[in-house]
């Protein structure tokens, strides 16, 4: 496969991940409007800061790991080493975003929904852009 059409193959899948989370926090938000509970949830907020802060950090810090191992591969196949942490970082982040999407469903605490958007913003961060490509995986030009 070409190098545009590997880089159309994972931007598709990016706005597949992306617009699903934001469709499932839009349902919670507007359609279900999930209603603050009166049990004690410090134990939630506690699980889905740290759970879903983890996750991220896990996911740039693999995905930055397999960066440097695919850099050591013949130029050629690169873009095709590439499409694995690519998709194990939306992976990652995705469970982030669901898992504070989930909490926020449960308890009702707007705090979660801070939570998401932080993860969704990571999410943005991680789309795939030609330019950042080019100069992760030393590549001459993605065409």
């Amino acid at each position: 496969m070409s190098q545009t059409g590997i880089f159309k193959q994972m931007t598709a899948i990016f706005y597949a991940v992306m617009s699903g989370h934001m469709l499932f926090a839009c349902i919670i938000v507007f359609v279900l409007k999930p209603q603050p509970s009166d049990m004690d949830d410090k134990l939630f907020v506690s699980l889905g800061g740290g759970l879903g802060l983890a996750l991220v950090m896990i996911a740039f810090w693999l995905y930055s790991q397999r960066i440097e191992q695919i850099r050591t591969k013949d130029a050629d196949m690169r873009l095709q080493h590439w499409k694995i942490p690519v998709i194990i970082r939306f992976a990652a982040i995705d469970g982030a975003c669901l898992l504070n999407l989930v909490f926020l469903l449960l308890t009702g605490n707007s705090i979660f929904l801070y939570f998401y958007v932080a993860a969704a913003i990571a999410m943005l961060y991680a789309k795939p852009r030609r330019n950042v490509v080019e100069v992760e995986l030393e590549l001459d030009h993605v065409e």
